[in-house]
């Protein structure tokens, strides 16, 4: 008899240990599925029971590994292995065919698209397939590799390699410091009546997968130096200031992190303190690099100001009231 446990939001994970050889595809249909429906039986609502589904949204693992081929529905799986299935995958709905419009800057060797906020970029554990990557992969017909991380709730600009050699030409440069992005953001006024001045901030960050981040301004060689540099600020209302930004280092969260720290948390970033708003006001609107085909400089600017954005918002918003 193997050993189940549900965990997760609402529960809605399942994991367990095999105790004999069979194929997952004959498990589900003889245990998993009548248990499942079994224990949540009041709600079932939040729930996806077809297979094939949640094999192709890449919910299905195997000693830690994602299943994608609808094949290894049907392989012998030895006894003594770990299944972990995601039973109610968190959905993205866009128009993911519209994708190539937002390209912004295409050569041979990368592209620059905008990404809305709320759009990942990569597979999420429960998600393998409604993200940047994945979908631009389907779309442009051709393997794509991610050269850093953008925040699900960030909006901007976005650098792909066509090829891992690009990648990590790429990822080198940025190492050195010869990539170079910039952001806008919008904070609200601190409620000490403090200012945020200009200049360079530096922190560090306590190592841990867990949000939100924790920092620390004094150095500790076992955290992660966090830098960046408020290079202009401007008040947008009687409330609200936009930020320029130039980044530094790319940690996990870092502008977000240091802002908050130094208490001008994000509008609408709820897990770092900031004011509540139907969106995070946080925009990757520049980025700089050397083109790894011939060296060149390249500059890219968002097609959109962040802060003409937030005022036009603004507006609207008190005209409603």
């Amino acid at each position: 008899m193997h050993k189940y446990k549900f965990f997760g939001f609402k529960n809605t994970v399942l994991g367990f240990v095999t105790s004999k050889t069979v194929s997952l595809r004959e498990l589900w249909e003889n245990q998993l599925l009548p248990l499942i429906q079994d224990y949540h039986n009041q709600d079932q609502s939040l729930l996806s029971l077809d297979l094939d589904f949640l094999l192709h949204m890449g919910c299905c693992y195997v000693n830690q590994k994602r299943l994608h081929k609808i094949e290894e529905l049907t392989t012998d799986i030895s006894d003594n292995t770990f299944i972990r299935i995601h039973l109610s995958p968190k959905r993205y709905f866009y128009s993911w065919m519209e994708l190539p419009k937002l390209i912004v800057f295409e050569n041979e060797e990368v592209i620059v698209l905008c990404k809305p906020s709320g759009m990942p970029v990569h597979p999420t554990v429960d998600n393998w397939s409604e993200n940047v990557l994945s979908q631009l992969t389907l779309s442009l017909g051709i393997p794509l590799f991610g050269t850093h991380r953008l925040d699900q709730e960030t909006e901007g600009l976005l650098l792909i390699a066509k090829s891992q050699l690009v990648q990590a030409a790429v990822n080198d440069s940025f190492q050195k410091r010869q990539l170079k992005k910039y952001y806008k953001a919008i904070i609200s006024k601190n409620s000490q009546g403090d200012e945020l001045s200009l200049g360079l901030k530096r922190h560090w960050m306590v190592n841990s997968k867990q949000a939100p981040k924790k920092l620390t301004e004094k150095e500790d060689l076992n955290h992660k130096l966090c830098e960046l540099t408020i290079t202009h600020k401007e008040l947008l209302s009687a409330n609200y200031q936009g930020i320029d930004i130039e980044l530094g280092t790319g940690r996990t969260h870092q502008i977000r992190a240091q802002l908050s720290h130094l208490r001008f948390p994000i509008v609408g970033d709820i897990i770092y303190g900031g004011a509540l708003d139907e969106r995070l006001w946080l925009q990757s609107n520049c980025i700089e690099f050397i083109n790894p085909g011939d060296g060149r400089s390249i500059k890219i600017k968002h097609p959109q100001n962040l802060f003409e954005q937030f005022q036009q918002g603004d507006k609207l918003k008190k005209k409603l009231k």
